[in-house]
């Protein structure tokens, strides 16, 4: 019994540890951007061991990975309370889409954002996250493609559009030429993959109704700015 508490409190404080590391790192990624902030700064202002770090996270990049899992994680928590994802799995990826760039692209995030896009960390979490969404779209618009080929249309759909939204946010819109917003022409790209009856209706109606719920969403949680 007494092994087993002590076990616990030691799974505890690790816990904790961990969570104080991802807080620092989190804060120092905001202020200096991903590239320029090293693990021995995170360790520094963690005021704990380099070799304590690295006990949690073999490198920078999962520390990272770490951070957006859990910020994409609280949009999602987000996006759930306000459209019914398995009825309506194309608007909740609109949401998700609009929700999550128009946190990421406001200055406090902005230097993080871009590094994240332009190390394809953005597309390492939502490649692992994303893909539940879209097995929904799929039986929601496509039922008579076999598994098989959805996944493939889901893997192919999250890769190009998360390279353009890279484009768009790194290079800016204006020199690819598109009159839309940003998270309107991901969305487009990615759900314009699935090739479905009236695609460019319900398209135009979730790009509509997604300003309108994320509008709603962030004025009732503007902790997700933080």
């Amino acid at each position: 019994m007494r092994n087993s508490e002590e076990e616990n409190s030691r799974k505890e404080k690790a816990e904790e540890s961990k969570k104080e590391i991802l807080k620092i790192a989190y804060g120092l990624f905001q202020k200096y951007g991903y590239t320029k902030t090293s693990m021995r700064q995170i360790a520094a202002d963690a005021g704990v061991s380099h070799g304590l770090i690295t006990y949690y996270f073999k490198n920078k990049r999962e520390v990272a990975v770490e951070l957006v899992k859990g910020k994409m994680g609280q949009f999602a928590e987000a996006v759930h309370r306000y459209v019914d994802w398995e009825n309506e799995p194309a608007l909740y990826s609109a949401v998700l889409e609009r929700l999550s760039y128009t946190v990421f692209s406001t200055p406090i995030f902005f230097e993080f954002y871009k590094d994240v896009l332009r190390e394809y960390i953005m597309f390492e979490v939502l490649a692992d996250s994303g893909i539940e969404t879209d097995l929904r779209i799929w039986k929601k618009y496509c039922p008579e493609l076999s598994e098989e080929d959805a996944i493939r249309t889901a893997t192919y759909g999250n890769y190009v559009s998360a390279c353009m939204e890279s484009a768009m946010v790194l290079y800016g819109k204006e020199k690819l030429y598109l009159k839309e917003s940003i998270p309107d022409s991901v969305f487009r790209v990615s759900i314009g993959m699935w090739h479905f009856p009236d695609e460019q209706k319900i398209i135009e109606e979730c790009c509509r109704r997604s300003r309108e719920i994320v509008e709603h969403i962030l004025w009732e949680n503007p902790e997700l700015y933080k």
